[in-house]
């Protein structure tokens, strides 16, 4: 069965949009209460620096089947909305990489990001709950986790 995840992206989209916005839209001074000490990025979108968590969430099982969209949705409701109250959005994708035999493994994937300020370990704690949640309940050897800083801007 194959899900267009076009509409479902542009609204997580819109929702990590819209509930960044409010603290992204003010002034460069509120922004290091909202945001932490950190500095704005130097754009003219007024955008400030903050801390971006990515999760490679593979749906390929070892039994040979795949997590379902059912799967996937109530992992979603059940892990990551009450540990990531702020939001977060998920974009589908198709990943490949090499296993230990050096065969090329392929498979469908969601990717979970995270935008938050410097100063929240709590979020950063949260994506590793997330992660360990995810490797149990489905059985996986690893999800990659990405670490960086981004600047954002509504």
């Amino acid at each position: 069965m194959s899900t267009d995840w076009s509409p479902r992206f542009a609204a997580c989209a819109l929702v990590l949009l819209l509930s960044l916005a409010p603290l992204l839209s003010q002034s460069p001074k509120t922004h290091a209460s909202v945001w932490g000490s950190q500095r704005p990025c130097g754009s003219a979108l007024s955008s400030v620096r903050v801390n971006k968590s990515e999760l490679f969430l593979g749906l390929s099982k070892p039994d040979g089947s795949t997590v379902s969209d059912g799967e996937f949705q109530r992992f979603i409701d059940a892990e990551a909305t009450p540990r990531l109250p702020d939001g977060f959005t998920v974009v589908a994708g198709n990943g490949q990489f090499k296993d230990a035999s050096g065969t090329i493994i392929r498979e469908e994937a969601r990717v979970l990001i995270v935008l938050y300020a410097f100063e929240d370990t709590r979020s950063s704690k949260s994506v590793e709950k997330i992660r360990a949640a995810y490797k149990a309940m489905f059985q996986q050897q690893s999800v990659l986790r990405v670490d960086g800083e981004s600047c954002a801007s509504p």
